[in-house]
Order: structure tokens, then C-alpha cells, then sequence
């Protein structure tokens, strides 16, 4: 039987077994190559995946919100939505009536600080006019009101000066009165001294004519007793003298005492009025800051967006949005709004397809990105109370045309697909039975 053949129809063919299994190994061969192949694929190629999100475009450091951290009523708005300013250019003004009106007590009263200040300068110095400062005399010129600090202030001087220069001139005159006074027993003591010359040479004639009998001793103690009296008188004379020289004293410390304290007085006012300048300066300068916050101005140079307010007399809260300035030439970027579940795969540098739908008939082809940023915690939607994590992705702006770029602004929603890290097939496929099985494992 091993030789024998088998015959179909008047023709056949005889086939040996040799012949027979030259199929079967072609096809087990195929099986084996088909089976370690596919083994190599599922181990060797890697998936990438992809997570569609939603996004919005924005400005690249965002865009400037212009609030107020104090708010008030609007007295007049500037501009509107789509309008472009340049940078400190005003774009609503706060009413400041309140301010105004602190602002110029305050400032009068530091005019009138400042014509004090000057008057007791020259109290001080000696001066014969009030040196005024320059944006005193300026401010004169326009202001009734200062002019008349002047004039008070020039009036006060010139009586405090006539006041002081009178109580001199008092004290000069009791002196001159205290030296002629002197003078007048100067000559007294003079005419008495020589007096007493005369009766002492009298009284050594009338000894010497008593010696021979010529004169009695009642003649010689007449003039004993003459010669008595004038050395009294003398003496008397003397202690005035000493009394108008220590009434003299007492003039000279009055006068100097006066202008002591005058000094002192000038001197403490002065002091005084320094400290009160520092406070009206201190307070001058928040109001001025307070006045020119109440003019709310462009940071930036840019395109006025989402106006909030309408009109004068409308209440701007504080702190509350009044309009924002999207900045000219900034890039523009795109905010993806990622579910918690799908964070897993995404990481800095992954790129990312952007796809815009309100320009889809104009703009065909896809954007691509990059991923730039993760935010580092879930955030909520205040309109859905959903979480998320923020995405940022930068895109390369070249990649569209003049047309394209111009059409594209921020607010416009887009279309984001993430890719995530590449993952081989078999990782794939086992994945559900593996978190299945680490999440029996965790709960056991």
C-alpha cells in the first residue's frame, strides 16, 4: 500500500505522501509568523491617544481687567466695546465731588500754613518784609482767598514788628532816663566831693588859728559838723547811684528776656507748623492719589472688551469688572477645560489639534499646539459647578493666514484634542481587566 497510487478518472495523478505535507507546513509556518507578529505589534507598536476637550481662545498673559478697589458712581465713560486706546489713555472717570472739595480745605489750609510758616521766618530773622514762597505769590495771583492770607499775614507782621519795636524803644527810654538820672548825682556827688575839699582845707585854717588864738572851737566844730553832713550826703548819693545802676540791670534782662521769649514763642510755633506742613502735606498728597485713582486710565495699549456699564450715574462696586483691555501684539492661546477622569495622560510638551467651529467654513485645516501648562488642582465652573483641570496650549500663529488671524479673537470657543502618551495594544486591551483587578486588590 505504501506504493501505491491513487488514480482520478482515466488520467489521474499519483501523489506520494511527501507531497501531501508540504502544505501543512507552509500553513503552520504561516500560523507561527502570524502568532509571533502579532505578539510584536501588540508588545512593540505604541497607540497614541486622544482627548477631546473644550477651550476658549484667549490673550497670552490674559487680558487687563480696569476695576476699582474702592468703586463709586460713574460720571463719565469714554469708550466702548471694540474701541482701541493706547496706554493711559482715560477710559471712565468716578465722580470726585467729595475728594474735590477735602482736597481744597486742605489745600487752603496749607496756603494759609505756608503765609504763617513765612511771616514768623522773617519774626525770626529780623526781616523787614515777608518773603513769601513763589507758589505762595503764584497761588495769590489766582486766588482771592490767598491773596487775603497775604495781606493778613503782611498786616500781622507789621503790627507784631511796630508791638515789638515799641516795647525796645520803652526800655531804651527808661535807660536814657536811669543814665541822666546817674548823671544828674554824678554832678551832685562832684560839686559835694569838692565842697568837701574846701571845708577840709578851711577846717586845717581854723586849727591852726585856734593854736594862736585866733579862732574859737565852736567855728571848728561848725565846720566838723558841716564836713559830717556832706559825707552823708555823699552816701546817700551813692546808694541812688547803686539803685539806678540795679534799676539799669533790671531794664537791660527785661529787654533781653523779651526778646527771648519772643524767639521761644516764634521758635515753638514755628516747630509747630513744621509738624502740622508734614500732616496737610501727607494728606494733600493721598487726596491728590485718591483724585487721580477716581480716573480710571488704560494699562496697557490694546482693544476695550466686555464694557459691563452703561452710562454716567450707573454704581461701579468695589473691586467689580468695569471693562477689560485685551493688549495689542500679545499671542493669543488657548484654555482647555480637562475632566479629571482623562488627566492622567497629559503632561507638559504633549501636542495638542485645535480645531475652531465659529470659523470652520473659512479655516479647513487643523491648528496644531502644545501643551504648556497643567493647572495644578481641579477648578469649578461657577456656571455648571463641574471640575476641571486648566490646560493651556500656545499655538503658532504662522500656521494661518492675514485673514485668518484677523478673524480669530479672544472669546471665540475651539474644539481641543489632546494627545496623550503612546501606549502598546496589549496595554490597551488589558487595561480594563487590570484596573479592574487593582481595584479588587485596593478594596480586599
Amino acid at each position: 500500500m505504501s506504493d501505491a497510487c491513487i488514480h482520478s478518472g482515466q488520467g489521474g495523478t499519483c501523489c506520494t505522501p511527501s507531497q501531501h505535507g508540504v502544505p501543512i507546513s507552509f500553513g503552520l509556518a504561516a500560523i507561527v509568523a502570524l502568532f509571533i507578529g502579532s505578539a510584536l505589534w501588540l508588545t512593540v507598536t505604541r497607540l497614541a491617544g486622544s482627548i477631546q476637550a473644550s477651550g476658549r481662545i484667549e490673550v497670552d498673559s490674559s487680558r487687563h481687567v480696569i476695576e476699582h478697589p474702592t468703586g463709586g458712581t460713574i460720571e463719565q465713560i469714554y469708550v466702548k466695546s471694540g474701541d482701541h486706546v493706547t496706554r493711559g489713555q482715560v477710559l471712565m472717570r468716578l465722580a470726585s465731588d467729595d475728594i474735590r472739595t477735602e482736597l481744597a480745605i486742605v489745600e487752603a489750609s496749607d496756603f494759609a500754613l505756608q503765609a504763617q510758616r513765612a511771616r514768623l521766618q522773617a519774626e525770626r530773622d529780623g526781616a523787614n518784609t515777608v518773603p513769601y514762597p513763589r507758589q505762595l505769590l503764584e497761588a495769590a495771583k489766582l486766588r482771592a482767598d490767598v491773596t487775603d492770607l497775604v495781606e493778613g499775614q503782611n498786616s500781622l507782621f507789621e503790627a507784631r514788628k511796630q508791638s515789638f519795636a515799641q516795647q525796645r524803644a520803652e526800655m531804651a527810654r527808661q535807660l536814657q532816663q536811669i543814665r541822666a538820672q546817674r548823671d544828674g548825682l554824678d554832678a551832685q556827688v562832684t560839686a559835694l566831693e569838692r565842697e568837701e575839699r574846701l571845708i577840709e582845707k578851711e577846717l586845717a585854717l581854723r586849727e591852726r588859728l585856734k593854736d594862736r588864738g585866733l579862732a574859737t572851737s565852736a567855728q571848728i566844730l561848725a565846720l566838723t559838723r558841716e564836713q559830717v553832713s556832706l559825707e552823708r550826703q555823699l552816701g546817700a548819693l551813692s546808694a541812688q547811684k547803686t539803685q539806678l545802676t540795679v534799676q539799669s540791670g533790671g531794664v537791660v534782662l527785661t529787654a533781653s528776656r523779651l526778646q527771648w521769649q519772643r524767639r521761644e514763642e516764634i521758635e515753638s510755633q514755628l516747630e509747630s507748623s513744621n509738624a502740622r506742613a508734614i500732616e496737610l502735606s501727607a494728606r494733600t498728597t493721598h487726596l491728590r492719589h485718591e483724585l487721580a485713582r477716581r480716573t480710571l486710565r488704560a494699562p496697557v495699549s490694546g482693544t476695550v472688551h466686555d464694557v459691563r456699564l452703561r452710562g454716567a450715574h450707573a454704581v461701579l462696586r468695589p473691586a467689580e469688572m468695569a471693562m477689560a483691555i485685551v493688549e495689542t501684539g500679545r499671542p493669543l492661546i488657548v484654555n482647555a477645560q480637562v475632566d479629571p477622569t482623562n488627566i492622567d495622560g497629559l503632561e507638559a510638551g504633549q501636542t495638542a489639534i485645535l480645531r475652531f467651529p465659529g470659523l470652520s467654513r473659512r479655516i479647513s485645516s487643523d491648528v496644531t499646539g502644545t501643551i504648556t501648562r497643567i493647572s495644578p488642582d481641579t477648578l469649578t465652573d461657577p456656571a455648571t459647578g463641574a471640575s476641571y483641570y486648566k490646560v493651556r496650549i500656545t499655538f503658532d500663529m504662522d500656521e494661518l493666514d492675514a485673514e485668518e488671524r484677523r478673524l480669530l479673537v479672544p472669546g471665540m470657543p475651539a474644539e481641543v484634542f489632546l494627545q496623550t502618551a503612546p501606549v502598546s495594544p496589549i496595554r490597551y486591551l488589558l487595561s480594563p481587566f487590570l484596573d479592574f483587578f487593582a481595584l479588587g486588590g485596593a478594596a480586599g
